[in-house]
C-alpha cells in the first residue's frame, strides 16, 4: 500500500540521519597522551605535530601522576612546569588546543595519586586502576566507584583494566559502574591502544544503553601510535554507537562546555 510504504521509508530515513556508523573523522580530539615527560617516546611538541597532522582540533596530555614508578610518573613540581608549558603553547597557536590533564592513579582505598591543588588546576583527569589487580569484586567496584563520584575526575581510564599477553581484567560490578558513570557523569573510556580495546564492544554498548558517555583515547605513547584512536572507531562501529554519545565527537568549543559541567 503507497501510504504504508511511504511511512516506513521515511521512519527509515529518520533512523538513518539519527544514527550514522562512526568515521575516524568523527573524532575531533585524542584524550589520553603520554609524552617524554613521563613515560612517552616522543615530545610534547612531537605530540601536537602529529595531532594537526590528524586534523584534531584539541588533545589531552595525560602523563602518569608521582606514585606510578614503572610509568616515570611526574612530581608536582614537574606537573607545574609542564602546565605552565602548555599555557605557553596555547597562547602562541591554540591548534590543537592542549587540555591540561593527568592520568591519575586510583589508589587502594579509591583515593586519587594527586594533591587537591593540583586536581583543581587540570582540565582532564583520568582516573585509572595501575595497582592491586586481584582486589576483590566487592572491593574493587568500591575502589573504582570512590574516585568516580570525585568531581573532578572527568573519564574513567581502561575500564576494566585488561592487558592483553599480560592479565584479564578484574572482578568489577559492570552494572553498577555504568549507574555511577550516569549519575556522576563521569565519562568511560574506550581505550584504543589494540592491547586493550578496553571498553570492548560489549561493555561498550551496554554502557551506552545505560545512559552513560564514552571517550576515545589512543593511550599513545609516542606520536605516531595516536594513530591508535581507529582501533576504538571499530570497537564503538561494532557496538553500534553513534557519535552523540562519545564526548569528543563534539567540536572544541562544546567540548569545553560539556566538560564544564
Amino acid at each position: 500500500i503507497p501510504e504504508v510504504r511511504h511511512r516506513q521509508e521515511s521512519a527509515f530515513l529518520d533512523l538513518k540521519m539519527r544514527w550514522q556508523p562512526l568515521e575516524m573523522t568523527d573524532i575531533r580530539g585524542d584524550l589520553h597522551l603520554h609524552t617524554s615527560w613521563s613515560d612517552g617516546g616522543s615530545t610534547l611538541e612531537e605530540m601536537v605535530e602529529k595531532a594537526r597532522s590528524l586534523g584534531l582540533e584539541y588533545m589531552a596530555v595525560t602523563d602518569h601522576s608521582p606514585s606510578q614508578k614503572i610509568g616515570r610518573g611526574l612530581t608536582t613540581a614537574e606537573l607545574q612546569e609542564q602546565m605552565d608549558y602548555i599555557d605557553e603553547l596555547n597562547r602562541r597557536d591554540g591548534k590543537p588546543w592542549i587540555l591540561k590533564g593527568m592520568e591519575v592513579d586510583i589508589n587502594p582505598d579509591g583515593t586519587l595519586d594527586l594533591p587537591d591543588y593540583y586536581l583543581n588546576q587540570l582540565d582532564w583527569v583520568v582516573a585509572s586502576v595501575h595497582s592491586r589487580f586481584n582486589m576483590p569484586q566487592k572491593e574493587m567496584t568500591k575502589r573504582v566507584v570512590r574516585a568516580m563520584e570525585d568531581g573532578r575526575v572527568k573519564v574513567l581510564g581502561h575500564p576494566t583494566g585488561r592487558f592483553f599477553s599480560v592479565r584479564r581484567g578484574y572482578e568489577m560490578d559492570m552494572e553498577l559502574l555504568f549507574k555511577v558513570a550516569r549519575e556522576t557523569g563521569t565519562a568511560l573510556e574506550i581505550n584504543s591502544s589494540p592491547d586493550r580495546r578496553d571498553l570492548n564492544e560489549e561493555y561498550a554498548r551496554a554502557a551506552v544503553e545505560s545512559g552513560a558517555v564514552l571517550t576515545l583515547g589512543s593511550d599513545a605513547h609516542n606520536a605516531w601510535q595516536m594513530e591508535f584512536l581507529k582501533y576504538g572507531v571499530i570497537v564503538a562501529r561494532r557496538a553500534g554507537i553513534w557519535t552523540e554519545r562519545i564526548i569528543n565527537t563534539l567540536p572544541l568549543d562544546k567540548f569545553l562546555e560539556e566538560i564544564a559541567k
